[in-house]
C-alpha cells in the first residue's frame, strides 16, 4: 500500500508530538517532516512535497498558517492543507475555506475525529469542522468611530488625545472606550490588542 505523506507545522513542539503519536499508528499514513515556523515549512511544502500537511494557524503570531496556506496555494503546491486551530472562530474558519484549505480542525478534536478527517481528505475531500450554533465566537463589529478611537489607541493616545484630535468631549471618548472594552471583554491595552489578534483585526 502506498502510504500518504503528512508533514506537520506547529511552533509547539508537544502538539506536533501530540500527533505524530497518534498518526505513526496509522497503516496508510506516514510522517515525512515537520516545523515550527513558516519558513521552514514553505520549504519543506515545495521541497518535500507531502500529501497532507497539518499546519497550526497561528505560528506563531496572528494568522502565520494562513499566510502559509495562500502562499501554497499561490505557488501551486500539490498539497492537502489542514488548518488547525485551538479557536472556534466563524471569521477563520471561512478564510480558510477561502483561500484554499481542504480541512479545518480544532486542537481538542478527538482522535477517531481526526482519524476520520484525514483519511477523507487523503482521498480527495474536505472536512470542516462544524462549530455549532451556541458555542460560536461572536463576530465583533465596531462602528466607525470605535475604529478610529482602537487605532489611536493602540498608537498610544490618551483619552484627552483622541478627544482633541477627534474633536469630540473627553466623556464621548470614555463612551465609546468603554463600549470596545464589553464589546472585546478587554480591561486594558493588553488584553485589547490581544482580544483583537485572536478574532483577526488588523489596521
Amino acid at each position: 500500500m502506498n502510504k500518504k505523506r503528512i508533514y506537520i507545522a506547529d511552533d509547539h513542539q508537544i502538539i506536533i508530538d501530540g500527533l505524530k503519536g497518534l498518526i505513526i499508528g496509522l497503516d496508510e499514513f506516514s510522517l515525512c517532516g515537520e516545523a515550527n515556523d513558516i519558513e521552514k515549512a514553505a520549504s519543506d511544502l515545495a521541497s518535500l512535497k507531502p500529501d497532507l500537511a497539518i499546519i497550526d494557524i497561528r505560528m506563531p503570531n496572528s494568522t502565520e498558517g494562513l499566510k502559509l496556506l495562500q502562499w501554497a496555494v499561490k505557488n501551486k503546491i500539490s498539497t492537502r492543507i489542514v488548518m488547525l486551530s485551538m479557536h472556534q472562530d466563524l471569521r477563520l474558519l471561512q478564510d480558510a475555506k477561502n483561500w484554499g484549505a481542504k480541512g479545518y480542525l480544532l486542537k481538542n478534536t478527538g482522535k477517531e475525529e481526526l482519524f476520520y478527517a484525514l483519511r477523507h481528505i487523503a482521498e480527495g475531500g474536505t472536512y470542516f469542522f462544524e462549530i455549532p450554533a451556541n458555542d460560536l465566537q461572536t463576530e465583533i463589529v465596531f462602528t466607525p468611530k470605535e475604529l478610529e478611537i482602537i487605532k489611536l489607541v493602540i498608537a498610544g493616545c490618551s483619552s484627552s488625545d483622541i478627544s482633541h484630535k477627534l474633536g469630540i468631549s473627553d466623556e464621548t471618548v470614555k463612551v465609546h472606550r468603554r463600549n470596545i472594552r464589553n464589546k472585546t471583554g478587554a480591561s486594558n491595552m493588553a488584553e485589547l490588542l490581544i482580544r483583537l489578534n485572536e478574532i483577526g483585526y488588523t489596521f
